[in-house]
């Protein structure tokens, strides 16, 4: 099984935007990178945690 552990969020953003068969502006190119950065964090953040641990809650998150 392939682990993305060795990889960043930036750096999963970069190639995954980059791979995609859009034609972007510079803009939209670094919104779209912006939107998939937060989303392999997420997701890489997801990952390390044990099963059965939950993220806390804090007040400022919405």
């Amino acid at each position: 099984m392939f682990s993305l552990n060795r990889f960043n969020s930036k750096e999963l953003a970069l190639a995954y935007v980059n791979g995609q068969q859009q034609s972007l502006s510079p803009a939209e190119f670094l919104q779209a990178v912006t939107r998939a950065e937060a989303e392999f964090s997420q997701l890489l953040n997801a990952s390390c945690r044990p099963a059965g641990i939950t993220r806390p809650a804090y007040s400022f998150e919405g």
